[in-house]
């Protein structure tokens, strides 16, 4: 099964549509949010759903995760546990309305802030989270050799108070 088949079998099965948010050009989704709070994740899927779908590198990936991320959001804040925007139309402006989008969910609920992690090779992403008011909260290190097999030697944690 190629790729593209593998994601949009998992997203049918497996994304929460009241955790995620979607921008949209010309019909087609160029960006989303991923959402993480009251203990639920934009994201449904248990271990056994995700080896069957894309096999033993999903584990890599989750334990990977699991070791060097803080990836829990606290009883009243929402963690944006992924945000992507298509290559093509990233610095048009997808980014910040996916940002400010979630602050507003996160208003209208009732949260005090939003965290969100960033890895140190992603300056671009950092610079914009800065831009819309996020501030750094903490930072983990990544020891080697996971730094050289990850492609990256920290992660930062920035948050936004509301």
């Amino acid at each position: 099964m190629a790729d593209k088949n593998k994601f949009l079998l998992f997203s049918s099965k497996c994304l929460r549509d009241d955790r995620i948010l979607v921008a949209f050009k010309d019909g087609l989704a160029v960006g989303f949010a991923g959402l993480q709070y009251d203990k639920k994740s934009f994201i449904d899927a248990n271990l056994r759903q995700t080896l069957k779908i894309f096999g033993l590198g999903a584990l890599r990936v989750a334990l990977f995760g699991r070791m060097f991320f803080f990836n829990k959001a606290a009883k009243n804040e929402i963690l944006i546990d992924s945000i992507a925007v298509s290559a093509n139309e990233q610095g048009k402006g997808i980014g910040s309305k996916l940002l400010q989008s979630t602050i507003d969910h996160a208003q209208s609920k009732g949260f005090s802030q939003i965290k969100l992690e960033v890895i140190e090779t992603n300056q671009n992403a950092r610079r914009l989270y800065e831009r819309v008011g996020f501030k750094e909260a903490k930072v983990q290190k990544i020891p080697y050799p996971f730094s050289r097999l990850l492609g990256f030697g920290s992660v930062t944690e920035m948050v936004y108070r509301l």
